[in-house]
């Protein structure tokens, strides 16, 4: 009887521990910033003193009103540079920051200018300095060429690369070469 009678007063001290001592559960993450437009393609320009700086197209977008962004899906992006080159830029998601103007855009990121091609995960536009900057893992491509590396910057105004962090050079087509 006795170790009856401790068998449950031990049982309702641990439940009494476990009723009243318990932490509480963790509050539920804050709901994800709701949008205030939502958009089935979005076509965007930038023009500044009368000439376009760059042309955006977006198959959907949403408009965050409370941190003044844009979120972009499967977009395409023509960005104008001297002597009307064009470098042309598309991913599969992206950010404009409406106050800034600065654009992110992540998911298999191609940035193509005639025959040189980079591919990484994530590009930002600056625009304040015209730039588009790479800071991952990069591979630029030419017919004859590949470059790996980290961090690249693509100055759009005068079609200029500069790689930071070199990892492998590859050059193709190199008839009767000597090392």
């Amino acid at each position: 009887m006795f170790l009856l009678g401790l068998a449950v007063m031990t049982g309702l001290g641990w439940g009494g521990y476990a009723l009243f001592l318990r932490r509480p559960p963790a509050p539920p993450p804050p709901p994800a910033a709701a949008p205030t437009h939502v958009m089935e393609g979005l076509s965007l320009n930038e023009i500044q003193d009368g000439v376009t700086r760059w042309n955006l197209e977006a198959k959907s977008a949403r408009y965050l009103q409370d941190r003044r962004e844009i979120e972009l899906a499967d977009l395409r992006l023509e960005f104008f540079g001297e002597g009307g080159r064009v470098i042309r830029v598309s991913s599969r998601e992206g950010r404009v920051e409406m106050q800034t103007r600065a654009l992110t855009l992540s998911g298999e990121v191609t940035v193509s200018d005639g025959e040189v091609t980079v591919t990484t995960d994530l590009v930002r536009y600056l625009p304040l300095e015209r730039q588009l900057v790479a800071p991952q893992e990069v591979t630029v491509t030419t017919p004859r060429l590949t470059v790996q590396g980290r961090d690249l910057s693509i100055f759009v105004a005068n079609r200029r690369l500069v790689l930071k962090e070199h990892r492998l050079t590859e050059i193709r087509g190199l008839e009767g070469w000597r090392l």
